[in-house]
């Protein structure tokens, strides 16, 4: 007995092998053999049955004879191999045949023959090679079970990795044909490239678009710690430079030395289509004409995010102007390098050149077709930003800083605050003894609906389309509301309330988020409206403020009081 089947036998981890055999002595004989020999016996006194046995017993190695009732070894020898799979089971036919045909037939089927009476001698040295092979099956088993585990793991990590993705995506403004297009297309699950869009207090748009070193979802998670201070910066008018700065800090301070992420950002003011440019590594962004031929291009001006020294100066953004109409087009190096556009060597000629070619709402599309038919072997993301169309020979005056009135409150009301009944009160007391309710009267009833908006339908997730058709089902939702705000363990609701100028005229911008997943707000809007005259929720709050805007999703709202004066000036 050579190495192999000793070290089974000797451990105690013979083999499992099925006998089909209708003879009884045959039965006995090859049983007590097997069994001496270390191995595990399963016996089945026909074809059925050792289909069958096979099935359940998952047998190592089958010793099959010909010739049985009900089922003969051949077809049964054809049953056990279609269900095998990948791995197929090894198979030795019994049989005193000697017809041809019969030989060749199972010589297609088995993988060897074994004459009856059976020489054990033989049978001994032919056990030897199937125990090999059997090895090696077994660990090519755990090998596949190893790596169905692997991926298991992997899917559920990914799985908890995609919530937070879309979560954290959920809050950025999302596109609008009018003026912002963007796009990500990842090179595998998950991309390292990301771009995010969020509305200061005095109404610029700020920008990023960031490329992480490396891809798929560690590259991903190199660039989730920029959400949050950019987010929340945004959110409190922080400029252009200070934005960079923290961000450059945040990757520093969060990924190690050999992780950076090249970003650029960008912050618009649309009314005077005044640009702030801060590149940081990435590919040059290119100013466009109407035409789409290049007006101006501004290349990278430091070192990527977490590579820069802490120095202010290194922060400082270049200032671009638009003309009517014009587009900033901002890329990241998997478009850039691309060999649709990098193969000329000037890639920026190569993307003007599909630019002029293209219809202006399609040019994002185009370049990502455009590198996805040449070879996507990098993340994609690209982003088209259009200037508004300014009247003929009206020049724009530098927009102002944002005017404060010295007061704003912030405020994130968790599960406890939230089943309090008072909580919305609290705010406004707060707001009143600010000044803000006498100069913005419309707050009163318009942060209530927003709030509840927020609560019901982003953190509670309830349905409120039967909620104004009928009294029972106003009821149904009242109850339904009470049973998960009890129950309520995580989530929260933001809101931001700070005094503002829209132009020259006072404003109140009021910003209400919640932790969900947002709803159909144009479905709730719609809802409200009942007949004429009879405006509730969404429908009510528009009619008492200069504007109102939701995100994509539904989980963000942002709107804007007009002060006491001009409100009634409006009315």
């Amino acid at each position: 007995m050579d190495m192999a089947t000793s070290a089974l036998d000797a451990g105690g981890k013979g083999i499992r092998i099925l006998v089909a055999d209708d003879q009884r002595v045959n039965q006995l004989i090859l049983e007590a053999y097997l069994r001496k020999e270390g191995h595990t016996v399963l016996v089945a006194n026909n074809g059925v049955e050792a289909v069958e046995i096979h099935r359940t017993g998952h047998p190592d190695l089958v010793l099959m004879d010909i010739m049985m009732p009900e089922m003969d070894g051949l077809e049964a020898a054809r049953r056990i191999l279609a269900e095998c799979g990948e791995i197929r089971t090894p198979l030795l036919f019994l049989t005193a045949i000697n017809d041809q045909q019969t030989m060749i037939e199972g010589l297609g089927l088995a993988d060897d023959f074994i004459a009856k009476p059976i020489d054990l001698a033989i049978l001994r040295a032919k056990l030897r090679a199937f125990i090999r092979l059997v090895q090696s099956q077994r660990l090519l088993r755990e090998q596949q079970q190893r790596i169905e585990r692997l991926n298991d793991d992997m899917r559920r990590e990914s799985e908890v990795a995609a919530h937070v993705m879309e979560r954290v995506l959920a809050h950025t403004e999302m596109p609008d044909p009018d003026y912002l297009m963007y796009r990500v297309q990842p090179s595998a699950m998950f991309s390292g490239d990301m771009v995010l869009a969020r509305r200061t207090p005095g109404g610029r748009l700020h920008l990023l678009l960031a490329d992480a070193v490396g891809h798929g979802l560690p590259a991903a998670i190199n660039i989730l710690p920029l959400f949050f201070p950019f987010d929340g910066m945004a959110r409190k008018g922080c400029s252009l430079a200070t934005v960079a700065r923290e961000l450059n800090r945040r990757v520093r301070d969060l990924l190690p030395v050999d992780r950076f992420v090249a970003a650029t950002l960008v912050s618009i003011d649309f009314a005077s289509n005044s640009f702030e440019i801060w590149n940081g590594g990435n590919p040059p962004a290119l100013v466009l004409a109407d035409d789409g031929s290049v007006v101006e291009r501004i290349d990278s001006m430091q070192l990527a995010l977490g590579l820069n020294a802490d120095n202010p100066a290194a922060f400082e953004p270049r200032h671009v102007r638009c003309g009517s109409r014009q587009q900033l087009l901002l890329c990241s190096d998997g478009i850039w390098d691309n060999p649709a556009f990098s193969a000329a060597g000037d890639a920026a000629a190569a993307i003007a050149a599909l630019m002029v070619s293209t219809e202006t709402r399609q040019r994002i599309d185009a370049l990502f077709d455009a590198a996805i038919d040449a070879g996507q072997t990098d993340d994609l993301s690209a982003v088209l930003v259009t200037a508004k169309a300014l009247p003929a020979r009206t020049v724009m005056p530098d927009p102002r800083p944002a005017q404060s009135i010295g007061a704003r409150i912030s405020l994130q009301l968790g599960p406890e605050a939230l089943r309090r009944t008072d909580a919305v009160a609290s705010v406004l007391d707060m707001a009143g003894s600010l000044g803000l309710v006498d100069s913005f009267p419309a707050l009163s009833s318009v942060l209530p609906e927003l709030f509840a908006n927020a609560l019901d339908h982003g953190v509670l997730r309830l349905d409120g389309g039967d909620k104004y058709r009928s009294t029972e089902g106003y009821q149904a939702f009242c109850s339904a509301r009470q049973e998960r705000l009890d129950a309520l363990g995580e989530g929260f609701v933001m809101i931001e309330i700070e005094p503002d100028y829209l132009g020259e005229s006072r404003v109140l911008r009021v910003n209400v988020a919640d932790s969900g997943m947002g709803f159909d707000w144009q479905a709730e809007d719609a809802a409200g409206a009942r007949s004429p005259g009879d405006e509730r929720g969404l429908q009510r709050v528009r009619a008492m403020v200069a504007n109102l805007s939701f995100n994509g999703q539904g989980s963000e709202v942002v709107v804007l009081i007009s002060a006491r004066g001009d409100d009634e000036a409006r009315s």
